[in-house]
């Protein structure tokens, strides 16, 4: 059993490619959670081995000492963005 401590502003995708390389084992990880769900910095998430490992990501990833952490949160500003090749749907025009 496996053991990956939560970070602030860690999504379950971003725990999925830590623990394996790749967002596709992020079922694996969540169990009866759901994959939107936010998670506590500080909480553990416990896994057993995953079906699928990218390890040339794991070992970039761990050479760099990159912890990906990309959530979204009350205090997250997004940019406005606008000017040419932007538009808005429903705004610029209709999706039909």
């Amino acid at each position: 059993m496996k053991t990956i401590v939560v970070h602030n502003h860690q999504s379950l995708l971003d725990i999925a490619i830590q623990a394996s390389g790749t967002v596709e084992t992020v079922f694996e990880l969540c169990g009866d959670c759901s994959i939107t769900d936010d998670l506590v910095a500080g909480d553990l998430i416990q896994y057993d081995v995953l079906s699928k490992m990218e390890n040339r990501v794991l070992e970039n990833y761990l050479r760099k000492g990159y912890i990906p952490a990309t959530a979204l949160t009350e205090e997250t500003v997004l940019p406005v963005v606008g000017g040419i090749d932007y538009m808005g749907i429903e705004i610029d025009f209709v999706v039909s």
